[in-house]
């Protein structure tokens, strides 16, 4: 099991080296991101918005996107399946 750590961690800390190679930006949610530093390489960026779950139906989407968009323009951050999650992921 330990080699498989190893292994894994090995193989995400390559994936985040990489985008950050190609000036992506790389959350880790719950826990800050990681981004570009010019020439440098980069920083870490830690968390500091409280994070709220929005839970809502496809009829409220537009409301819901009004919501999220005044939730972080007051220093929340507001976590919805439409902005968090790529297609066809869980």
């Amino acid at each position: 099991m330990v080699n498989g750590c190893v292994s894994s961690a090995r193989q995400v800390a390559s994936i985040v080296r990489e985008c950050l190679g190609e000036g992506k930006t790389v959350v880790i949610d719950g826990l800050g991101s990681f981004r570009p530093q010019g020439k440098r390489g980069y920083r870490f960026v830690e968390r500091a918005a409280p994070s709220v779950f929005v839970v809502y139906v496809q009829e409220d989407t537009c409301t819901v996107e009004r919501l999220c968009d005044a939730l972080e323009a007051h220093g929340f951050d507001p976590w919805i399946d439409r902005r968090k999650l790529l297609p066809g992921q869980n």
